[in-house]
Order: C-alpha cells, then structure tokens, then sequence
C-alpha cells in the first residue's frame, strides 16, 4: 500500500492506550484519534473526582473510591478496545504527538483547577489541624475534610465538630464540638459540664473553672473543644451565630483516613430545635 510522503505510520499500541488512560481519562482515546471521545472521558473523570471526594466528606470512606476509579478502568477498557481495531497502518493525525498529550492534560488540570476552587468554596474543603484544643478527637497536624453542605437541609446539632469564624477575628477559622443550641442553659461547677442541669460525661475535669450558667441565645450555638483545659472557646468569646458555621468535620483523611466521632448527647440537647433556622 502507497502512503504519502509526509504520512507518518506507526500502530497503535493497546499498552500505551491503558497507560496514557490511567494517567488520565480520555488520553488513551487521543492517542488512538478519538480527540472528541478523549475530551468527553475527560469531563467524566473530572466529575467522578468530584463525586469521589464528596462520598469521602460524607464519611463513605468504604465506597468513595468507586467512582473515581471505576471510571478509569472503564477508560482504559474502552481505549485499549479502541487500539486493538485500529488499522496496523495508523496515520497519525495532527494531535498525536507527545506536547499535545503534555498540553491536553495541562489543560484539564487547570480546569480541575477551578473546579476544585467551586468544590471548595461550596462543597467540601480541605483543613489542618493547627492545635491540640479538639484532643483526642483530632489532633495537631491532621488532616480533615469539612462538609460545606451539612446544613444546607439540616440544622446544627449537638455534638457535631464545625468550623466557625471566630466572633472576635472573622478572618480566623475555628474548630469546636456543639454542646448546646438556642435555648440551652450552660453550666460548668466543680469540674462538671451541665446543660440543662444535666451532666455531660468527659467533656470537663477537675481543674476546668466554673463557668455560668448561661443561656445560649436565638440563632446561636455553644462550642467547646474536646480537650476543654487547652481550649479557647465559648466561655471566652461567646456563642457562635449560626449563620458563621462553615460546615461539619466529618472525616480525617490523613492519617489515616476516619469518620469523626460524635458522642451521645442527651435526648434533649441533641435533638433539633424548632427555633433554628
């Protein structure tokens, strides 16, 4: 068979097709001349990373991975099938070179890019830890994802760990544990946390000053960190308005990666209250 001068032939390799596709969705299908379905997969892998990181902020740890994942290997299937009916003579069109490869995975990664900063200031976001105030719950260094969404459908509740602006620097990011809603009485004596004239087990010691008691007012909500004698919290800057809480801390991902516990509360501090917006 005569090709023409300029023509440049080399086969598809199925191999390369699976491995430019698990570096990232839809390569495969580029190197194989399928440029449209090489940017339809990967818009599909860009909205299956998004799912994935969302399954992990909701604390599906065991199936987050899935989707992600699944659709690489769907990827990688499909343009390995691809390469295997390709002809042995393949012309290589004008955007099978290697730059063009480089240039396409740049442009997705910046597309990724602001994706991400949508995610991010929606949906999930990413924290360290910068102290040891919510120990032993989280400690310093770790890593957590917060729920953006918790609260869009639901109210706060009590013992959830949320991120709040500080009262007194709304510029600086708090993380503490609820232990009371609007209407809840506060109280710590003699080394006790009472809400309602109820003891909350743990969450005081012995050397913990008294404090209140105080009525936690409308819209608002009482925060304390895990570790209460190394903390500054609403015994110092006061209730927290609703309307700062930033969200829910629902997973630790690294290391390694857990669900945030939240402890039994008393049936009347951790149900919801009519009165929150």
């Amino acid at each position: 068979m005569s090709v023409k001068s300029d023509e440049i032939i080399k086969p598809r390799s199925p191999f390369n097709a699976v491995l430019l596709s698990l570096c990232m969705s839809g390569l495969g299908h580029v190197y194989c001349g399928r440029l449209v379905a090489g940017l339809v997969w990967a818009s599909v892998g860009a909205v299956a990373g998004v799912i994935s990181l969302g399954m992990l902020a909701s604390g599906s740890l065991a199936i987050s991975w899935i989707p992600m994942v699944a659709t690489q290997m769907v990827s990688a299937i499909h343009a390995r099938a691809i390469a295997k009916q390709c002809p042995a003579e393949y012309r290589l069109e004008s955007w099978n070179r290697w730059w063009v490869y480089v240039l396409l995975a740049c442009l997705c990664s910046v597309g990724g890019l602001g994706h991400g900063l949508v995610v991010r200031d929606q949906y999930v976001e990413a924290f360290v830890i910068a102290s040891n105030s919510m120990s032993p719950t989280l400690r310093r260094g770790e890593r957590i994802l917060v729920d953006k969404t918790a609260y869009r459908s639901s109210a706060v509740k009590a013992g959830d760990v949320v991120v709040f602006a500080n009262p007194e620097k709304p510029s600086m990011t708090y993380i503490k544990r609820v232990v009371a809603l609007s209407g809840d009485r506060v109280e710590i004596l003699d080394g006790r946390l009472q809400i309602n004239g109820e003891d909350i087990d743990g969450s005081a010691s012995k050397t913990t000053p008294d404090f209140g008691p105080m009525t936690v007012p409308d819209y608002n909500c009482f925060v304390l960190g895990d570790d209460i004698d190394d903390s500054k919290d609403s015994r110092h800057f006061g209730p927290v308005p609703l309307a700062t809480v930033g969200g829910r801390a629902t997973v630790v991902y690294w290391p390694p990666f857990r669900q945030i516990h939240t402890p039994g509360l008393p049936a009347e501090v951790s149900s919801t209250r009519d009165d929150q917006p």
